[in-house]
């Protein structure tokens, strides 16, 4: 599955009122339509795709998330 392809899942999950959870061996990022509504009115995405990679929103940087475990819950 190529990074647009999850941004695109990602986004349609989250858009039927789902919980996407960027899980790495150590955390989980919780990510749901308020976190991405808080981004946007703010003038910011949370989640892009560039160079054909995934990146997620770390404050002011952008991490990687090609390599988390992407999880859903309703």
């Amino acid at each position: 599955m190529t990074a647009q392809e999850k941004l695109t899942k990602v986004n349609e999950m989250i858009a039927m009122g789902w919980t996407a959870y960027f899980c790495t061996a150590y955390r989980a990022i919780k990510v749901n339509g308020k976190t991405v509504r808080k981004f946007r009115d703010a003038g910011r995405e949370l989640l892009k795709v560039e160079n054909g990679k995934l990146f997620i929103s770390a404050g002011k940087r952008y991490d990687c998330a090609d390599y988390c475990s992407i999880r859903f819950a309703k």
